[in-house]
């Protein structure tokens, strides 16, 4: 569990999955699920395309490393983290939560 404290509220997320990021793999950059290339404007103000949350959370399905008996469903709110594993900076290890409870402080 992570918990992420704001001024005015603390936001509590599960791990959903864990998935290994390899920047020379076309295919990470080919379906869009790292970084979202083709992205809309309105995504980025809280109206995210229900087509691309249902093909991101059916990718991360697909690679992730275990199930950790949480799922996503469209219109989940998550937080992402990641880190490098390699020296050469190519592969990474990507942290999906979900945010499951949010208290106003």
């Amino acid at each position: 569990k992570v918990k992420l404290i704001l001024e005015n509220e603390i936001r509590k997320y599960e791990l959903f999955a864990v998935y290994e990021f390899d920047s020379s793999n076309d295919i990470f950059f080919e379906k869009g699920q790292y970084y979202r290339p083709n992205y809309l404007i309105d995504d980025y103000a809280g109206d995210v395309n229900e087509y691309y949350m249902d093909e991101y959370i059916e990718f991360v399905n697909s690679v992730k490393l275990y199930d950790t008996g949480i799922s996503l469903k469209n219109g989940d709110k998550t937080l992402t983290l990641q880190t490098c594993m390699t020296p050469n900076n190519n592969l990474y290890e990507i942290c999906v939560f979900k945010e499951i409870n949010v208290e106003k402080r």
